[in-house]
């Protein structure tokens, strides 16, 4: 009975070795690799275009920060409640909507909620150069019921919910940050819309959901909290990392073929020496024993 995985294994080896197998994962790997860098410049232009009407003058001044920020999620509301509105009726399907789900999938359709608005915001400033952060509020005491974004204006994370197109003022004039929203609840409610849902009261939030994968992402939380303390291990937005996921995608099947290519290479060259033709040579003769050397040409 032990020595069936064996076999398995011996099996799978030679199949993986196999030249024939090895020549089709390189062009199964190549056809991905022109696939996903089509899909992820695809992404990247249609968010520049939305970058480019995002910083358009219209006054002849340049546009500031605050005021970017501002009309990116406006602009955000905009586009993804039309989206939700189109495809309300029916849900896109596939595998790349259910299984990759880039970020041009919630832009198209605005299925996600808040959390493709969010999603569709980060992307649009992260094109524009804006550092950001995506948080999970903790909702009637449950922690991710409602998806908002961190965008640093200066020195300071300024909060932002592109679902209800909202962000709050100080009373200085200044955008506010969670602490601030948090702390005094009772007068930023004030500035909610018509139609925002109460339960989303900023009481707490998490950047990343560590339970998510048992035993891998506690793990690596743990080693984070050690490399970097637990309150900069708390801020870290996992979510902000495979934003890109055809860009992510990209390189890790270019890692990939790289391993299949040199794999092939050395297994070329391993057939090439064992069918390379003999030369025999004739030493000196002798009466005892003549001398002959056999030679790879």
């Amino acid at each position: 009975m032990k020595a069936k995985p064996r076999i398995w294994l011996r099996a799978l080896k030679n199949a993986l070795t196999n030249l024939y197998t090895l020549f089709f994962l390189n062009g199964f790997l190549l056809c991905l690799i022109v696939y996903t860098y089509l899909e992820d410049q695809y992404e990247q232009e249609t968010f520049h275009s939305l970058q480019a009407y995002v910083l358009k003058s219209f006054n002849g001044k340049p546009v500031n920060e605050d005021t970017a920020f501002a009309r990116g999620m406006h602009l955000v509301y905009g586009l993804e409640t039309m989206h939700r509105q189109v495809f309300s009726a029916a849900a896109v399907g596939g595998f790349i909507a259910n299984d990759i789900h880039p970020v041009s999938y919630d832009f198209t359709t605005g299925q996600g909620a808040c959390g493709s608005s969010s999603l569709v915001l980060g992307r649009l400033l992260l094109s524009m150069h804006y550092t950001v952060r995506f948080a999970h509020m903790e909702v009637d005491g449950q922690p991710g019921g409602h998806h908002i974004l961190e965008v640093k204006l200066r020195d300071r994370w300024v909060v932002a919910d592109p679902l209800y197109d909202l962000y709050f003022v100080r009373p200085d004039g200044r955008m506010a940050t969670f602490s601030d929203v948090r702390d005094n609840w009772a007068r930023y409610k004030q500035q909610a819309p018509p139609g925002y849902d109460m339960r989303y009261s900023y009481a707490a939030l998490t950047h990343t959901n560590w339970k998510k994968i048992p035993l891998i992402t506690p793990a690596v939380k743990g080693i984070l909290n050690l490399v970097i303390g637990k309150e900069r291990a708390d801020a870290v937005s996992l979510r902000t990392i495979f934003l890109r996921k055809f860009h992510f995608l990209f390189i890790v099947l270019a890692v990939a073929w790289a391993i299949v290519f040199s794999v092939t290479a050395r297994r070329l060259w391993q057939q090439r020496r064992r069918r390379a033709p003999m030369q025999v040579i004739y030493g000196p003769y002798t009466a005892s024993q003549p001398s002959v050397h056999l030679v790879h040409a």
